[in-house]
């Protein structure tokens, strides 16, 4: 995922800057930084500053897609669930209408045999 690459590559920026200021830090006690290797230096961690800002705006934009896709899934979802009720709700009153229209006929059929109009022959 792009967001947890960015997140890695901030780490990895940390750690560069990290292991300068280390590096300097181990110079400094044994008194051998040149003022040319100190002006590098700086101009590295400055660099690195640099890079760690557009790392972390291209981190919230890739966390705003991510939520933004996160919200539409969620949409579709919900309008997913929204059809199935639909067609549930669908089901259930085509059965309920068949249903009725089996009784129809069978109160029908009832009310023909109580009246013998079906199953009398007159001979």
């Amino acid at each position: 995922m792009r967001v947890k690459q960015i997140e890695a590559e901030i780490e990895s920026i940390k750690e560069m800057n990290r292991r300068e200021v280390e590096r300097l830090q181990e110079l400094a006690s044994k008194g051998q930084i040149p003022a040319q290797m100190m002006e590098l230096s700086v101009m590295y961690r400055e660099e690195l500053k640099r890079e760690h800002k557009r790392k972390m705006i291209a981190l919230r934009e890739a966390e705003v897609r991510v939520r933004e896709e996160r919200e539409k899934l969620i949409e579709r979802e919900r309008a997913r669930q929204v059809m199935e009720k639909v067609k549930e709700r669908d089901f259930e009153n085509y059965v309920e209408e068949k249903r009725k229209e089996e009784n129809k006929q069978i109160d029908e059929l009832a009310h023909c045999f109580a009246s013998g109009g079906v199953g009398h022959s007159e001979s």
